[in-house]
């Protein structure tokens, strides 16, 4: 049975480059809804120093990521211009080539695996606070 695979990459925005990373992030986003439309998801979410940038990708199975994943370099390379790797998260379970992944600054994703990127099988159990339950979030002014 094919299972969801959730995959996040964080990365530290260097100096003075949130402005054309920004731009090159819609536009990566433009492009692969168009052209990787296997790939159900990708949101990125800036922390409030705009020093770090994260990815959220969603996929339907693991022959979805492999799809996203192919001809990827170039997105990659144009986006180490603006950021530096700090480390991945799976959730569910990837191929092994995924996996096996080169990243265009010399990283594989299984081989450099450490504190900063992790595999998990299976997504953790939700943890709901009692507050949210039944009720819609607080508007955003």
């Amino acid at each position: 049975m094919s299972e969801p695979i959730f995959f996040i990459s964080h990365f530290r925005i260097k100096n003075d480059k949130f402005d054309p990373l920004k731009r090159l992030a819609i536009d990566t986003a433009e492009r692969l809804r168009t052209e990787k439309p296997r790939t159900v998801l990708f949101l990125s979410y800036v922390d409030e120093d705009r020093g770090v940038i994260s990815f959220l990708h969603a996929f339907a199975d693991a022959e979805a990521m492999d799809i996203h994943f192919a001809g990827s370099e170039e997105r990659a390379r144009a986006a180490l211009e603006f950021v530096q790797p700090i480390g991945w998260e799976f959730y569910g379970r990837p191929s092994g080539a995924a996996l096996d992944y080169d990243a265009p600054d010399g990283r594989r994703i299984r081989r450099d695996a450490g504190r900063a990127s992790r595999v998990r099988d299976r997504l953790p159990a939700p943890r709901v606070s009692p507050t949210w339950r039944g009720c819609r979030p607080p508007s955003v002014s």
